[in-house]
């Protein structure tokens, strides 16, 4: 996209009962970077998306104050006009709409890319409580009490 070059490959599932707290908290800054990362990314796409606009919008309009000129279309509705548009200029619009697309394309990627970043974060952060609160109600005496020899019990 543009100059910048994404490209992400995310591999198996996470056993999340399997993680250490390291391995959970090194899992949260990678997520963090990357939601940060492809987040940027999708900013710029958006920014690509509204230029494209633009570019189209002002293109489309200077087409239509041309077509309205001619003398078969001095009357016409802006429905038949930009109709019209399509008609005389199909190789162009057809190049607008196709990058239209594409820039739609990528940012709906990114989209899913940044949502799953951030579930996987908020994810990581609830597995990293329940472990600390595990930790917690054992190092508190939770709910094992004694000495744990059942014999002297």
């Amino acid at each position: 996209m543009g100059e910048r070059v994404f490209e992400e490959v995310i591999e198996n599932n996470i056993e999340l009962s399997q993680l250490t707290p390291d391995e959970i908290k090194d899992g949260l800054n990678r997520a963090v970077g990357k939601f940060a990362f492809y987040g940027s990314m999708r900013a710029d796409a958006k920014r690509m998306r509204t230029s494209l606009e633009i570019d189209f919008d002002a293109w489309e309009a200077g087409k239509f104050a041309e077509i309205q000129n001619q003398p078969d279309y001095k009357k016409g509705t802006a429905g038949t006009i930009k109709a019209q548009i399509i008609v005389q200029n199909v190789k162009a619009w057809k190049t607008f709409q196709a990058q239209k697309a594409v820039v739609e394309l990528v940012c709906a990627k990114l989209q899913v890319l940044t949502d799953s970043f951030e579930l996987m974060t908020r994810t990581l952060q609830s597995v990293l409580a329940m472990i600390r609160s595990e930790l917690n109600t054992v190092s508190m005496g939770g709910p094992a009490k004694g000495s744990g020899d059942i014999l002297d019990e």
